[in-house]
């Protein structure tokens, strides 16, 4: 019937795990991920994302191809990042964050003299 759901549950029993789970193998580099080693290897990138889950995968494939990389959760931390004198050779700026946009954080970063 149209405008009705269904409503179930479900019990599941797990076991919390004790032993440390083998890391998984890494897989060999792909010819573009060994040319960003090979030229960029260790720059600092900024990555400024309100998603954590976006922040999480974007810090592990950055960081997977050779990166330095510190996240922030929104333009107002990047500001604040920059402030701080650390050199970023990259920054990675959401567009619609809370707090502070990334446009007008990079707006604001660019005005910086430095």
């Amino acid at each position: 019937v149209q405008g009705q759901g269904s409503t179930f549950w479900f019990t599941a029993r797990l076991l919390r795990q004790v032993e440390a789970v083998p890391a998984a193998p890494s897989l060999p580099a792909s010819g573009a991920e060994a040319r960003l080693r090979a030229r960029f290897g260790g720059c600092r990138v900024l990555l400024a994302e309100d998603e954590e889950i976006n922040r999480e995968v974007a810090g592990i494939l950055l960081e997977d191809a050779g990166f330095s990389v510190v996240e922030v959760e929104n333009g107002a931390r990047a500001l604040e990042e920059m402030a701080s004198g650390r050199h970023y050779d990259l920054i990675l700026m959401d567009v619609q964050m809370q707090e502070m946009d990334g446009l007008e954080a990079t707006r604001r970063i660019r005005a910086r003299p430095s």
